[in-house]
C-alpha cells in the first residue's frame, strides 16, 4: 500500500508485539481495505483480534479477498464472513477474481 493510498484511509490500526509493529489494518466505509501481518506473526491470533476490532468497534462488515488466497478466505469464513459477490477482475482490472465477503453474525 502506497503512502498516498494510506492518506485516503479513514482508520489505520497498527498491531504491535514486543513493542515492534507486526501488522496493520486499514478501514474505510465499513470495509476492511487492507490487512497485513508479518509472516512470523501469522497464526498467533493477531489477525483474528484485528478483525474482531474492525467488526465490533468500527462496524466494518465487508472485506474483499483474492479468490486464489484460500488461506485468507478460509480464515474470514471461520470468523463469520460469507461471499455475496464474485468479481472476475481486481479493482485495477487485472484478471484476479475477487470474492466480496460480508460479516454474518449468525455464522459465528
Amino acid at each position: 500500500m502506497t503512502e498516498e493510498a494510506l492518506r485516503t484511509i479513514d482508520t489505520l490500526i497498527i498491531a504491535f508485539a514486543a513493542n515492534k509493529p507486526v501488522g496493520f489494518m486499514c478501514i474505510q466505509d465499513q470495509k476492511i481495505e487492507a490487512l497485513f501481518l508479518a509472516p512470523g506473526h501469522i497464526g498467533k491470533g493477531i489477525g483474528k483480534r484485528l478483525i474482531r476490532l474492525a467488526i465490533n468497534r468500527y462496524k466494518a462488515f465487508y472485506i474483499d479477498v483474492n479468490e486464489q488466497n484460500t488461506q485468507a478466505t478460509d480464515i474470514y469464513r471461520h470468523l463469520g464472513f460469507e461471499v455475496f459477490r464474485r468479481n472476475e477482475t481486481d479493482s485495477q482490472g487485472n484478471p484476479f477474481p475477487i470474492l466480496c465477503m460480508k460479516f454474518n453474525p449468525n455464522k459465528v
